[in-house]
């Protein structure tokens, strides 16, 4: 399995606690490894495996369609190309594994577009429910559930549907020196300019 974004190892640590063979808990910003290290060392969690790299390279650690599972909480929006993102998971799943998601999304089903989210937060992308389900179609998952938990917030599950993966070849993958942002992050929500939400007729 794989905890994608795995920040202090709290769900990585829940998933190895329920019979995970492995838990591949991921994170790009070295602090936050360091800080599921420490939860497996102080919890005895052996079957915690912390990598120190982007979801992009992720295929660099895991085998192809070795993974049983996948847990995406609070990632999608801080991916600069989604698309990318969840192919390298598709890539990486069982033909029978599934995937789940926690995400901030507009509670749209009728238009399928992502709002750019100028970095604010951390997030480059806010993408309309229906927006979420036609990535992961596209991407050959199935049975792809959206439900909203709270105002621009929901949960995702999908599974591989076991048709071959697309002939998709795009993307930017640069490997920055570092991945330290060179201006300071904007927490200020009045910067975005979301277009605005029109409920399905």
């Amino acid at each position: 399995m794989a905890d994608i974004g795995c920040y202090t190892g709290g769900l990585s640590l829940l998933m190895a606690n329920r019979g995970a063979e492995v838990v591949y808990a991921v994170d790009e910003v070295p602090e936050h490894v360091d800080q599921c290290r420490f939860v497996k060392r102080i919890f005895e969690a052996h079957n915690i495996a912390p990598v120190h790299d982007s979801l992009y390279r992720l295929d660099r650690h895991v085998r192809a369609g070795s993974l049983d599972g996948v847990l995406m909480a609070g990632v999608l929006y801080h991916l600069s190309d989604m698309l990318v993102g969840l192919h390298v998971l598709r890539t990486l799943m069982k033909p029978d594994g599934w995937l789940i998601m926690e995400t901030a999304a507009i509670d749209d089903e009728g238009h399928s577009y992502a709002n750019f989210a100028r970095y604010v937060g951390g997030g480059w992308w806010v993408p309309t429910a229906l927006c979420i389900r036609d990535m992961l179609d596209f991407m050959n998952f199935s049975g792809t559930e959206v439900t909203f938990y709270t105002e621009g917030r929901c949960l995702v599950r999908a599974r591989p549907s076991g048709a071959a993966l697309p002939p998709f070849r795009r993307g930017l993958n640069h490997p920055f020196e570092s991945i330290r942002d060179e201006r300071q992050r904007s927490m200020d929500l009045t910067q975005l300019a979301y277009a605005p939400h029109k409920p399905s007729t």
